[in-house]
């Protein structure tokens, strides 16, 4: 489930790396990670396998690691959009990144499957897009999901 503090809006980032930064520092913050740059390194290292880009604006970076304590999902929408590899050509400006143990036992691997099949549908998209608050966020996301 998505939390309110995992809601990270109007971030500013001018790539993917800088992205993985913010993001890690609040995965540190909240408990979520013990150690951000393990957690960015896991990050980098998943997109080098293949692109986490989806289309229209959203990308699902994600990856299992030993630095996760707290399995956990993050919403973030970045001021502008940055290069991702969509499948649609389009920049990437909404992400969803899953913060996910290296000891999962499927259920993490399942929230992004459910989340990779809500983002085909237009109006999912558009509800994140024009959400005017975390609290929206968060309830969009988890009565999608739940």
């Amino acid at each position: 489930m998505l939390k309110q503090e995992n809601v990270i809006l109007d971030v500013s980032a001018s790539s993917k790396e800088a992205l993985f930064e913010s993001i890690s520092k609040v995965a540190l913050e909240t408990g979520v990670v013990s150690d951000a740059a393990a957690f960015v390194e896991g990050l980098k290292a998943r997109e080098t396998v293949s692109s986490t880009g989806f289309m229209d604006g959203f990308a699902i970076p994600h990856c299992k690691s030993t630095a996760v304590k707290n399995p956990a999902v993050f919403f973030i929408r970045l001021q502008e959009g940055i290069e991702w590899g969509l499948t649609d050509n389009t920049a990437a400006q909404y992400m969803f990144c899953l913060a996910i143990s290296d000891s999962d036992d499927g259920s993490q691997l399942k929230v992004l499957s459910k989340l990779s099949r809500k983002l085909v549908h237009a109006d999912f998209r558009s509800q994140l897009k024009t959400a005017a608050s975390a609290s929206d966020i968060v309830e969009i996301v988890n009565q999608a999901i739940s």
